[in-house]
């Protein structure tokens, strides 16, 4: 009998170390889970700010390419227009300037 109460101490100590050892492997999975669910978040996350960046970029394309036809429509016009008037254009840029001041 007194061998057996001189062991409960070490059987006590095995089962502590035992679970303490069980807690540490759960919360490693718990944190490996965790950080790779982190990562898959940020993954995501980049792929679609890249494709958000993409279209901007295509949006912007199409926007600067119908500014630029427009802008080449009104020089067209504007053209036209002084070529009608029979006037050049540093003619009308100097009455530009007479009148401004």
């Amino acid at each position: 009998m007194e061998t057996l109460l001189n062991h409960i101490p070490l059987v006590m100590g095995l089962l502590s170390f035992v679970g303490g050892l069980a807690a540490w492997y759960k919360a490693e999975v718990k944190r490996r889970y965790g950080a790779e669910r982190d990562a898959n978040h940020l993954k995501t996350a980049y792929e679609a700010l890249a494709a958000n960046v993409a279209h901007l970029d295509k949006m912007l394309d199409q926007r600067l390419d119908a500014v630029q036809r427009e802008h080449m429509e009104l020089k067209s016009l504007l053209q036209i227009l002084i070529a009608r008037i029979g006037a050049s254009e540093s003619q009308l840029l100097s009455h530009r300037d007479r009148t401004a001041q």
